[in-house]
């Protein structure tokens, strides 16, 4: 658990990064199977949402500090993706002061 991160902030987070990794499972299967097709498109969205679920696994199971490194090693775009308050309580704290 981290300190002043309460259990239902943390719930709604993951939920919101959840309907995010949704989201980018839906754009992949768009951009797989629809007349204009991207594959490119795809297989960026599909990476996005396997490291954005990785992120959530790592959350879930308490690794929060493995969770704080895959955080930081997401490309912008996809980091951008975290929701903020997610995104302050992990990824700008130095990881020697990340308050587990």
């Amino acid at each position: 658990m981290i300190k002043n991160y309460p259990k239902q902030q943390i719930a709604q987070d993951l939920g919101e990064l959840g309907r995010t990794i949704d989201g980018l499972v839906e754009s992949t299967r768009k951009f797989l199977y629809e007349d204009s097709r991207d594959l490119g498109l795809a297989a960026m969205h599909a990476k996005d949402a396997a490291d954005l679920q990785r992120v959530v696994a790592l959350l879930r199971v308490g690794e929060f500090r493995a969770a704080t490194l895959s955080m930081r090693e997401l490309d912008s775009a996809c980091r951008d993706l975290l929701p903020r308050r997610l995104y302050e309580k992990f990824v700008l704290v130095p990881l020697d002061r990340l308050d587990v």
